[in-house]
């Protein structure tokens, strides 16, 4: 090979300065904001932007995103825990007045001198409550047709009932054996009053809390609470105003109810029930005097 008078070490200056001004021109073109196509070792070629993120920029990106999350997290759960607060209030109300409209409409129709009140408590009540009406065809043998046209009530007449039959100006006690139906001739009825015991008192259920129940033939059910610890209270008075001492004396019952929620709420940081009371007087329709109350600025009502 002919020698041209270049020598090794020259032509590797000459690769190196090529190289030099290369990189040069792409140093150059990535601070103007151009692209430049790097030749990969496998030939192929790969795009290289100019500008990226620095460290620094990542760090308080990440900082501002994790501030509004927490921020946004807050608010949520604020108003996950207002929503709970007032789904449990609502239940609550709901209970206080089903309590309150159970136990005065129950109430109400008693009549104390007839014996409809059995025996009471400062947390119970046994009564006999009445469950149907209606009109006798004929009384005979032990034997009561009713008018089943002329039936009202909660329930028709079972067997099992207790029955107060009126005859000869005068209730007279019975007990339904069987029910079974008849014709009906028109003639003279007399009213039947049909009736069952129940007791209304507070009670402390399997879970530990106390509920409102009744106990009937078919055992004890809830049908309020839960109560908080003595929730319930009956308070009986006669017609002077005075705590009645015996059952025939009752002319009006005050009631006082004292629920908590089912579930706690938090509020402040403090997680506990909600509270709420309710207070109301039942004068028995039966036993027309109006009890003077001593207690200023509670009023006897029906419920």
């Amino acid at each position: 090979m002919p020698d041209f008078g270049v020598s090794q070490r020259d032509r590797s200056r000459a690769v190196v300065d090529r190289e030099c001004a290369r990189a040069g021109a792409v140093h150059r073109g990535q601070r103007s904001g151009e692209w430049q196509a790097v030749h990969g070792r496998g030939g192929g070629v790969v795009s290289m932007s100019a500008r990226g993120f620095t460290i620094l920029e990542l760090v308080i990106a990440l900082g501002l995103f994790a501030a509004v999350m927490t921020a946004v997290g807050r608010v949520l759960l604020t108003q996950k825990r207002l929503y709970r607060e007032l789904g449990q209030r609502a239940d609550l109300s709901d209970n206080l007045r089903t309590a309150g409209d159970i136990l005065g409409a129950e109430l109400w129709g008693l009549d104390a001198v007839d014996g409809d009140i059995i025996a009471f408590g400062p947390d119970s009540v046994t009564i006999r409550a009445e469950r149907a009406f209606a009109l006798a065809c004929s009384i005979a043998g032990g034997v009561v047709v009713l008018n089943r046209a002329m039936t009202f009530g909660v329930r028709s007449i079972a067997a099992g009932d207790s029955l107060l039959v009126y005859g000869d100006s005068a209730w007279h006690p019975g007990l339904a054996t069987s029910v079974s139906s008849s014709a009906c001739a028109d003639s003279t009825q007399s009213p039947v009053r049909a009736f069952e015991v129940v007791t209304y008192r507070s009670y402390r259920a399997s879970d530990g809390a106390f509920y409102i129940g009744v106990r009937d033939a078919g055992g004890l059910q809830p049908i309020a609470g839960p109560l908080v610890s003595s929730g319930l209270l009956f308070s009986f008075f006669d017609t002077a105003g005075a705590p009645a001492a015996v059952a025939g004396d009752i002319s009006a019952i005050r009631i006082r109810v004292h629920m908590q929620s089912a579930e706690p709420v938090t509020r402040r940081g403090v997680t506990v029930p909600l509270q709420d009371s309710l207070v109301s007087w039942v004068t028995l329709r039966n036993n027309l005097a109006v009890p003077v109350i001593s207690n200023p600025g509670l009023t006897p009502g029906v419920r």
